[in-house]
């Protein structure tokens, strides 16, 4: 037949297989009828555990459970936090750079951040980074809320 991905023929494996089974119902032969329902009743639970659990271990499953609800967990507090900055600072620097751009139309993208980061060191302490401010203009820019900068 072949080789199959651990290196072992097929046939053999299946041999190795038949050999176990019947040694097994040898030994169960031997045992008394309590020993062997006991047994049975042994296999059944572990066969019914591994159907429920689509072939893993408890603490296998126990942890795939987990996961998927930290994914959802991680989901809801991505959200949380875009929305708590969006009310902290998006709303204020966008106040401050429709202020800036029609005193000065011409101020590209970066001085507008700029100028939004020295009017808000004044005014409310703690500053996004320039990086930040400048997607922010563009994405503001991009949708309208915002006026392009004249040239």
């Amino acid at each position: 037949m072949g080789i199959n991905r651990e290196g072992q023929d097929p046939l053999s494996v299946d041999r190795a297989h038949v050999e176990y089974l019947l040694s097994l119902d040898r030994a169960l032969k031997e045992l008394d009828d309590d020993k062997l329902h006991l047994l049975q009743d042994y296999a059944e639970a572990f066969y019914q555990l591994r159907v429920r659990t689509n072939g893993m271990n408890a603490r296998a499953a126990k942890q795939l459970k987990t996961e998927k609800g930290a994914s959802a967990a991680g989901r809801k507090s991505g959200e949380t936090r875009r929305a708590k900055a969006e009310g902290a600072w998006r709303s204020e620097a966008l106040k401050v750079a429709k202020a800036l751009r029609e005193k000065t139309p011409t101020l590209s993208q970066d001085a507008l951040a700029t100028g939004i980061g020295d009017t808000w060191k004044k005014a409310l302490g703690k500053l996004p980074r320039h990086a930040a401010l400048k997607e922010f203009i563009r994405e503001k820019e991009c949708t309208g809320d915002l006026a392009k900068r004249t040239k």
